[in-house]
This record gives structure tokens, sequence and C-alpha cells, in this order.
């Protein structure tokens, strides 16, 4: 093995992402000494820290609670995405249609955001079109979603996530005609960390970012963590499947777990939790509190349900109540996991915020395959000479 000293600032010149490639290529070809510690190309290159060896718009560690110092938090906005799991279909697409219908709207006038992760197993493919053309970011839960067990996605193979992953990019496409440049979120159903494997799927396949790690907190004290980049190695222990280890071009939405109404049990969605509420004041006491800490340091709170949760009348009604304190609060914006990712990369002031392009209005297009395009033209030209031959003729 050949070893290459480099000077401290060309080190941090081949760690920016840019040069992926030409790091990738001297990782095989030397080992890359900076100061005295090897580089290799997995995610071991010593402690992340913020604006020294990590920058953004294209690093953001991990380990990082405080938020981009570059918009102290009295003047950032608070980030609040509402994230749903599961098929579109009758059970939940009126649920989503009044929320997208409601006149919602965040402090620049434009519509708030709602994600909703859909598998294709009894997912209604019309409904999700209607949903994203009223401005919904539709993001992939695999094509199986809950079809298939937490043992099938513990050991799934490159080429099961090709299908699952692409796959369903592939149904949005198809199915609802939505550009596949649209498509840049996934969830692994059941929070299950798929490993390199799955992050380098999902990088072939044109995806932004993830949200399938969950992170413990065993208190609400517990300072929530921010999203974060994959160019160093993954601090949080996975407690399922298999954590990266390898750096990824890939932002990680991390899946901070929620507290219970009593605080004692720690819930992945705010319809998973123990010590359920039995009245619309405490389903709201269990919204507002799981809340707070987010607010305090303006962390980016996403809130992870299933839209049962809607079906009880006084769980909706608190949850409404929820989303009108937000709409009170000139500061709070509701908006879609694809704009937090674009905030992070980006991140913009509130004053700012009136002409912050990723949080305009959404102005959307229905996707037509060039290659269809193609034919139409043809058929439209051939249609168009017969028309004329006969009419000379």
């Amino acid at each position: 093995m050949m070893y290459l000293k480099v000077h401290d600032d060309v080190c941090r010149l081949l760690c920016h992402r840019g040069l992926r490639l030409l790091v990738c290529c001297l990782v095989i070809l030397f080992s890359i000494s900076c100061n005295g510690q090897t580089l290799t190309s997995a995610a071991t290159w010593g402690p992340c820290v913020q604006d020294s060896n990590c920058q953004l718009p294209d690093c953001f560690c991990a380990n990082n609670t405080d938020g981009p110092q570059a918009v102290p938090k009295k003047i950032r906005p608070q980030i609040v995405v509402l994230s749903f799991n599961d098929a579109v279909n009758e059970r939940n697409f009126p649920y989503y249609k009044q929320m997208l219908g409601a006149g919602w709207k965040n402090s620049n006038g434009c519509p708030v955001g709602l994600t909703l992760f859909v598998p294709d197993a009894w997912t209604n493919y019309t409904q999700v079109k209607e949903l994203w053309l009223a401005g919904a970011e539709i993001a992939a839960f695999s094509k199986s979603g809950y079809g298939q067990t937490i043992y099938y996605y513990n050991t799934t193979t490159r080429d099961i996530l090709v299908e699952e992953i692409g796959g369903q990019k592939d149904n949005f496409v198809k199915k609802a005609k939505i550009p596949p440049e649209s498509i840049r979120g996934y969830r692994m159903p059941h929070f299950i960390a798929g490993g390199d494997e799955m992050f380098n799927v999902l990088s072939d396949h044109g995806y932004d970012y993830d949200s399938s790690l969950l992170i413990t907190r065993p208190s609400l004290l517990t300072p929530p963590s921010w999203p974060a980049t994959l160019d160093y190695k993954w601090p949080f222990v996975c407690k399922q499947g298999r954590c990266p280890v390898s750096n990824h071009s890939v932002w990680e939405i991390p899946v901070n777990m929620l507290l219970d109404l009593n605080e004692t049990f720690e819930c992945q969605y705010i319809d998973a939790c123990t010590n359920a509420p039995t009245t619309e004041e405490g389903a709201f006491q269990l919204l507002w509190r799981n809340f707070l800490p987010y607010y305090r340091n303006r962390t980016p709170f996403v809130l992870n349900m299933r839209a049962t949760w809607l079906n009880t009348d006084f769980q909706r009604t608190a949850f409404h109540r929820l989303v009108y304190s937000f709409l009170d609060s000139p500061e709070v914006y509701i908006v879609t996991m694809s704009q937090l990712v674009d905030w992070m990369k980006n991140a913009t002031r509130i004053e700012d915020i009136q002409t912050f392009d990723p949080w305009l209005c959404p102005q959307r297009v229905l996707y037509q395959a060039a290659s269809n395009v193609g034919v139409n033209s043809v058929l439209l030209f051939v249609t168009s000479f017969m028309s004329l031959a006969w009419f000379i003729k």
C-alpha cells in the first residue's frame, strides 16, 4: 500500500462532496493521511465538526443539536413537517384532501405541506395524483409497504431493494404521472435501517433523502436531532436493521422518538403511543408536549403518524387544534420534508422566507414521458401528411 501525505487545506477540499469521485479513486490507490489520520472509503474519518470539516450546503453533522449557525435560532423559522405513512385509498384520502383544501396557509401565503409515504399495495394512484396536484409531497414507502414482515426488510438483498425503492418510484411516474424528480424521499416500513446497500440504491435512483433511522429520546429534555448528511459515521445506535457505515450523499431526516402522555414510553408514531389519551385535551397535550422541546431550540419538528389516528373524533379535533396553534404563530411554517432539506442546504431567516424559492407556492404539471411525446408528434405529422395528400389528390 502506498501512503500519501496531504496538506490540511487540500484534505478539506478533497473531502468536499463535489470531489467524491476523486476521493474514491485516491482511496483505492493510496492510503490518504491528513495530519496523521488515515482516510478510508468508510465514513470513519474522525469526529464530524460542523463548519470545520463539514460545511453546508453539502454536509451537516448528525451529532449537531444546535442547527445551522448562519441563522441564529431567534430568527429561524420553526419548521413543522406533517408526515403520514400508508397506502392512499378511501380510508384516508378524505382526510388528506380536507387538510389540503382547508385553506391552511403559512405566513408567506402559501398552503401548508403534507408528506405522504406511500407503498404500492392497496394504493389508488388516481387519488395519489390528485393529492400531489393539490400540494402534497409523495414519497416512497417501498412497493410492499406493510405487506411484508420486519424479517423481510431486515434481510433485503440489493435486488430486492432495487425493486422496492426504484420500483415504487417508477409506479408514481407511470401510474400517477408524477415527474421523477419530484419523488425525493423514502422511508423503509417498520423504520428498518437498511444499511449501506439501502443508501446506495437510494442514491442510484435519484432520491435526496431518507427518513428511516430512529433516534431514541428517553426524556423530553433530551435535545432532538437535526436532519444530517452521512459524510461521517452515523453516531447513533440502530435498534432495527443495519446502520450505514460508509459515506453517502443522501440526507437523513431522523425519526426522533416521541414520548407518551405520561412521558414514560417512547413511540415511533403518535398513534402508537402507550398510555393513549382518552379525551380531546389529553390528545392535544400529547401533541403539544412533544412539540415544545423542538420549539425551544427551533429544531424542525417532524410529526409521524398514520391517518387511522384521525378516525377518532376527539383526536382529529386535537390535531386540528395543534395545526391552528401553528398557523397562529407567524414563525411556524408547515412544510414538506423536501422543503425541509432545501432549507437545510440554504438556511434562511424568517424575514427572507417570503422570497425563499423552495417554499413558494407550488406550481405542478403532470409528467409526460418524452417517448410518448415523440410518438404523438410522429403520429400528428403522419396524419397531417396523409390529410394533405388526400386533399391534393
